[in-house]
């Protein structure tokens, strides 16, 4: 590539049309692509030496994941859960499944361990598992908090700093943290999963601005933040607007997941249409907070 290519003298900025013409841009392409700076818009493939592990990959969400990843070339997907899956993925040769509480750091370490012993490295860590307990604040009991804040958080934190290096030393492979819109606004009774969930996307962002920093790195993040999923965790809990705020698809949203992962490309997954307008949301103040709230009806469906 010459400077031809580039129509310069059709540049109305003096500055940048004197960068230009002092510089080849062959030797800015030079230096771009020795910096890595090309390097993220390499797709991702699933082939025969692919490990994927992800958590919660039982039933619900996960399930979904575990379903598609089984359609894509791999050497093994390790689900992690503490109840084991359908018989029809506990019989499949391409899976195995390792008992774990995640909540649990020794058990979280027992299982790094044997997973990098009898695989060496993961390609893809999928952080899914989760839990909620609908309470006040002045209601909830330490236990519950403690069980929640582990699993939500403290779990996918000690599965990612564990594997992490493995990843980083392959300079390849994806992080999928599975978050939750509620993580941005809490509804009644929700707060311990609100705060949790709010600490899963805090530390996937700088996660996210670390990997990010690494020249040539192909280690890419997804941060999937969904509304209400169609899932047993939040059976007991309606939907008060079917159009305003309708049921997450675990099926459509695990799709999805597949498709950030072989984009290579870090990225933030929110669903339905809605999530999107959170950040206005966030900027109101709190009596437009509270009328939108009420309105909707967020509040009243958690108030059991």
């Amino acid at each position: 590539m010459t400077l031809e290519n580039f129509k310069i003298q059709g540049i109305k900025c003096p500055i940048i049309r004197f960068t230009l013409n002092s510089m080849p841009a062959k030797y800015i392409i030079a230096k771009a692509q020795k910096y890595g700076y090309f390097n993220n818009y390499k797709r991702f493939h699933f082939n025969e030496e692919t490990v994927s592990l992800i958590t919660g990959g039982a039933n619900g969400l996960g399930s979904e994941i575990v379903k598609l990843l089984l359609t894509k070339p791999s050497r093994k997907i390790i689900v992690v859960d503490v109840v084991p899956p359908i018989p029809e993925y506990l019989n499949n040769p391409n899976i195995l499944f390792l008992k774990c509480d995640i909540s649990d750091e020794g058990q979280v370490k027992r299982l790094y361990e044997k997973v990098i012993a009898d695989f060496g490295y993961i390609s893809i860590l999928i952080n899914n598992a989760g839990k909620t307990t609908i309470e006040t604040i002045f209601t909830t009991e330490d236990n519950q908090i403690d069980s929640v804040i582990n699993i939500n958080f403290l779990g996918a934190y000690y599965l990612t700093t564990l594997f992490l290096p493995h990843l980083l030393e392959k300079m390849s492979g994806c992080i999928v943290n599975v978050s939750s819109i509620l993580g941005e606004t809490t509804p009644a009774r929700l707060s311990t999963y609100g705060a949790s969930k709010a600490t899963l996307t805090a530390f996937h962002r700088l996660l996210t601005d670390h990997i990010a920093k690494i020249p040539c790195c192909h280690v890419n993040t997804v941060l999937v933040c969904p509304g209400k999923l169609e899932t047993k965790m939040f059976e007991v809990v309606s939907t008060p607007s079917k159009v305003l705020a309708p049921d997450v698809d675990p099926t459509k949203l695990s799709l999805d997941i597949i498709n950030a992962i072989e984009s290579n490309n870090s990225s933030i997954i929110r669903r339905p249409y809605y999530t999107n307008l959170l950040p206005v949301y966030n900027s109101l103040d709190w009596p437009f907070v509270w009328m939108i709230k009420h309105m909707s009806g967020m509040n009243k469906v958690t108030a059991l």
